[in-house]
């Protein structure tokens, strides 16, 4: 996901609705690990974010997870719609993703160590 989607943060208004991970093997402290993340689903007010951890030499899956972002008035202390400009910012990574299978692209690559 391209970052300058997060430069402001400061103005992030998104909480964490729902959170998930399904692990398919073992995890090690010293093992390099690779998130790939991808746009889901967008919805009114939400967007949904699926995720592969990947082992990074041998690229097995560890596990895969979801979680759901709520855009939120924290004023208000209520969701609110989505801004035109998120949607066809988010609308793009969707549209590309929809379009080739997951498990052969990489969105964002961050190395544990």
């Amino acid at each position: 996901m391209d970052s300058k989607l997060l430069e402001k943060t400061n103005d992030w208004t998104f909480v964490v609705a729902s959170a998930k991970c399904d692990y398919h093997n073992q995890a090690f402290i010293n093992q390099s690990l690779v998130i790939e993340t991808r746009v889901r689903e967008i919805g009114r007010t939400s967007v949904t974010l699926a995720h592969r951890i990947i082992d990074e030499g041998s690229e097995s899956l560890i596990g895969k997870g979801e979680i759901i972002l709520v855009n939120f008035n924290f004023s208000e202390q209520k969701s609110k719609r989505l801004e035109d400009q998120v949607v066809d910012t988010l609308q793009d990574y969707l549209d590309e993703f929809n379009s080739i299978e997951f498990s052969k692209h990489i969105d964002m690559r961050q190395s544990k160590r």
